[in-house]
């Protein structure tokens, strides 16, 4: 399979492009290294890479040199925090329209892209692709209006896989925006105080990264198989952010206690996030997903290593 990966420097694309080498598959990668250190993350692999805008046609047409089966589409500013409207919509939803257009003409198997949970905003429970979505803030909204397009394309396969809450190595780089199990990991590893929102009863669908990725290589299959729509990309099981603390007390020596604190985000936060994975099952497949303690036992285990310098 010949794929083009956008946002293919950042956490998910670039788990996603290593994985596809790994199988045997081509790929070009193309991102706007606007993050100094994600180049590195490409480092190790041999693949075409291209620096660019996707909400730039320009920089998108420069693509045009190579021939697609399916486009990975990951790349978007992911910042829930950010408030520049204009900036979210060139990236996210000028860029998307790009990579679709760019698409019809050089990808006739179609596009996989990154839609988000985001989209459903307060709503607590399990969450299914038809419920109302009120999304909280601009970047969900942005989201929003992906899978809308994705919904009234005619006659052009896209697939829309709705990240719930994705964690595993290589997300480091992210700062603030990275996983809440991420950022407590660091925590511990550093003997720090362990904060946690007040009481540790938020719930999270948790998604180990290896999950994620082979989420987007079924849907790749389903593509070709004709298969399209938007689908929830998450394990349906919720854990509380105290599971997730006990799980990684349980993993390194000498943790703090927790250290509650306000949550400052309160009116635009997501209390609990639950995917309904129904859909996903019926038309794209059967994932054997990572348990939430045996993601953490491998996040854990890879920060160790590199820590020790064995891993990059």
């Amino acid at each position: 399979m010949k794929c083009l990966v956008t946002g293919a420097a950042g956490f998910i694309g670039a788990n996603l492009c290593k994985e596809l080498v790994k199988r045997g598959h081509s790929v070009v990668a193309f991102d706007n290294f606007l993050s100094d250190e994600t180049w590195q993350n490409l480092a190790d692999l041999n693949i075409p890479v291209y620096c660019g805008d996707i909400g730039n046609n320009q920089d998108v047409s420069n693509l045009s040199r190579y021939e697609y089966n399916v486009i990975f589409h990951q790349a978007a500013i992911s910042n829930t925090l950010e408030m520049d409207i204009q900036k979210l919509f060139h990236a996210n939803v000028e860029g998307f329209r790009n990579i679709a257009a760019f698409g019809r003409q050089a990808a006739k198997g179609g596009i996989v892209y990154a839609s988000s949970a985001s989209t459903y905003g307060k709503k607590s429970g399990a969450c299914t692709e038809t419920d109302i979505q009120i999304p909280l803030n601009p970047y969900a909204w942005t989201k929003k209006l992906n899978d809308i397009d994705a919904m009234t394309s005619i006659g052009y396969p896209i697939i829309g896989l709705k990240y719930f809450n994705v964690y595993g190595p290589g997300e480091e780089y992210k700062e603030h925006m990275q996983s809440v199990i991420g950022q407590k990991i660091t925590q511990a590893l550093n003997n720090e105080e362990i904060t946690l929102f007040k009481h540790g009863k938020q719930y999270r669908d948790w998604i180990y990264i290896d999950d994620v990725v082979e989420a987007n290589m079924m849907a790749s299959k389903a593509l070709l198989n004709g298969v399209a729509g938007i689908f929830n990309c998450g394990t349906g099981n919720p854990h509380s952010f105290i599971e997730i603390y006990e799980s990684i007390k349980d993993k390194v020596d000498d943790i703090q206690a927790v250290k509650w604190i306000d949550n400052p985000y309160e009116e635009q936060y997501q209390d609990h996030t639950e995917a309904d994975i129904t859909n996903f099952k019926e038309h794209i497949g059967d994932l054997d997903y990572t348990s939430l303690d045996q993601g953490i036992k491998k996040y854990v285990l890879y920060e160790y290593k590199k820590r020790k310098g064995i891993v990059n």
